[in-house]
């Protein structure tokens, strides 16, 4: 897998000076990741459209996306004031209010997930008269002596809220929870006095004086600060039976990382959170790492068809009872980090307190994780790793890797110290990353090719020998590794025909068109050569890797 290029910026045309192209427009730009211009071209589409409410709570979500929180705010309540009917402005509103960290407001308004829902949560009671009619859910106030919750939504989603039952429990309330029966145990591993009944098969539950849904407990609580949202801490327990066999089934050495990466496939849900597994492949490289595999069902498929698939560890029979999660969370327990997409898993490592790594989209993440933060409010020991651009999963990778780095076992190493050459007399031994050598050997290849003097051609055999030789010793081969270096070839070759023909343009004194453009070709072709070189160092665990730091031209 290669990095991928810079996006595209999309360019103005005469067509999108009208309002059908201008909208085009304006989703091109937020699609490739120029979420500032897309929210301006959004904008315009509005100014020619300014009644049109689907136009106005799109503008909206790019303005959120931008980063323009109260600029999306006023616009999602102006749409709302002349159509308050208008679910997508109500659901982008609530979305606006949850990035702004308005806690209240944000829960209060997350009630229009009910509206969305094809069978909300509902409870009914029977009249004398024999009919049956919904009965009012409790929404706030004073707190009713016996609260029905039930569970909605995923597996997930239960996972978070629950850690506001025993908030519920503290006034006073006896609590009923009326969840799916495979996450009973789990859930009674909080020690909490809740009854537990089937969601499947809940029957009847006698005394109940109010209910409501599991995620509406934040806004009927009136919880509106960071510290009424956050646990100091773990708030579920794995099995200790469990956890005393899964430390035996992974016993060794080295730096033991649990990786999940596909999420429920329904595309209304999905909808790019999942990973492609061979996004893994620089955490594979890792000196001393044990990928152990957490994910069951869709997704493992993949474990066919990845080029490090002799690095993951599988644990058979995981969770394969008829209670969800216990084996993974007595696993999670004896990892040394959790990296996870958004699913269930990465709420499950939260919850149990581990230190936990996700993989999150550019755009649209999910609301719980705010925008633009590394932390989260939910889970103290959990990291946020954030797609630059859309597609842009190694460079989220990559930040995962830097911050599991260190904690690889040094005694692992060996073969992943920086290369060097045995030096014959008269030549310097230095340390080199990997991207440097074979970045270098390249350009030699290149010389052998396009140089004709002798003498100079001698002194670049003798040179790319050398270093062949370094190579051959100690970079293990490797297809993904070869396909780079090709790429890495190729980038080489342009550069130095672009260097050419500047250099011509140079002996004519013709700086025109043509100069500028070969100029600015130099600097784009050599972001990309460094970026190959930064790929390789990631990805097959160089032990050096250079920095580069440039003023952005974008």
């Amino acid at each position: 897998m290669t990095v991928a290029p810079p996006l595209p910026r999309p360019e103005i045309t005469p067509d999108d000076r009208t309002r059908d192209a201008a909208e085009r427009l304006a989703r091109r730009l937020m699609d490739a990741g120029h979420v500032a211009d897309g929210a301006e071209a959004w904008l315009t589409v509005l100014s020619m459209r300014p009644l049109d409410p689907d136009v106005a709570a799109s503008a909206a979500s790019a303005l959120r996306e931008a980063g323009r929180l109260q600029d999306s705010l006023t616009l999602f309540d102006r749409v709302l004031r002349r159509r308050p009917n208008h679910i997508p402005a109500a659901a982008g509103r609530a979305a606006t209010l949850f990035a702004m960290e308005h806690w209240k407001e944000a829960f209060e308004a997350f009630e229009v997930r009910f509206r969305l829902m094809d069978d909300p949560p509902k409870v009914t009671q029977t009249l004398a008269d024999g009919r049956i009619v919904p009965r009012p859910a409790w929404r706030g106030g004073a707190v009713p002596k016996h609260v029905l919750v039930l569970a909605e939504q995923g597996l997930g989603d239960t996972i978070q809220f629950i850690r506001f039952l025993p908030r519920l429990i503290e006034r006073g309330a006896e609590v009923t929870f009326v969840v799916e029966r495979k996450l009973h145990a789990l859930i009674s591993s909080m020690g909490l006095p809740v009854q537990l009944r089937d969601r499947e098969t809940p029957g009847s539950v006698d005394g109940v004086k109010g209910w409501l849904p599991l995620m509406s407990l934040p806004a009927a609580l009136g919880l509106e600060t960071v510290e009424d949202l956050s646990t100091e801490g773990a708030y579920l327990r794995p099995d200790p039976a469990r956890v005393a066999r899964m430390r035996e089934m992974i016993a060794g050495p080295g730096l033991k990382i649990g990786i999940s990466w596909q999420g429920n496939p329904d595309p209304r849900i999905d909808r790019d959170r999942s990973v492609p597994l061979q996004a893994f492949a620089p955490l594979a490289a890792l000196p001393g790492v044990r990928l152990i595999s957490l994910q069951k069902g869709f997704g493992t498929e993949q474990l066919d068809a990845i080029t490090f698939r002799d690095k993951i560890e599988i644990i058979d029979g995981l969770d394969e009872g008829a209670d969800a999660f216990l084996d993974s969370a007595a696993l999670m327990s004896e990892l040394d980090a959790v990296v996870t997409s958004c699913t269930s898993l990465a709420h499950l490592a939260g919850a149990l307190g581990c230190r936990t790594h996700v993989l999150l989209k550019a755009q649209g993440a999910d609301w719980r994780w705010l925008q633009n933060r590394s932390d989260t409010v939910w889970y103290p020991a959990t990291t946020l790793h954030r797609q630059p651009k859309p597609g842009d999963w190694m460079a989220a990778m990559s930040s995962v890797v830097e911050a599991l780095t260190p904690k690889a076992a040094p005694a692992a190493m060996p073969s992943q110290e920086p290369v060097a050459a045995r030096a014959p007399d008269g030549v310097l031994l230095a340390p080199v990353s990997l991207g440097e050598l074979l970045d270098k050997l390249t350009i030699l290849e290149i010389k052998l090719e396009r140089i004709t003097d002798p003498d100079k051609l001698a002194n670049i055999a003798k040179e790319r020998d050398a270093l062949a030789d370094v190579c051959s010793r100690d970079v293990e081969p490797s297809q993904d590794l070869d396909h780079l270096v090709e790429e890495l070839q190729t980038v080489n070759e342009t550069l130095w025909d672009v260097e050419d023909a500047l250099r011509d343009l140079e002996r004519a004194q013709d700086f025109g068109e043509a100069f500028v453009t070969l100029a600015r070709a130099v600097y784009h072709t050599n972001d990309r050569r460094a970026a190959l070189k930064r790929e390789i160092n990631t990805r097959f665990g160089s032990g050096l890797v250079e920095e580069k730091s440039y003023a952005s031209y974008a």
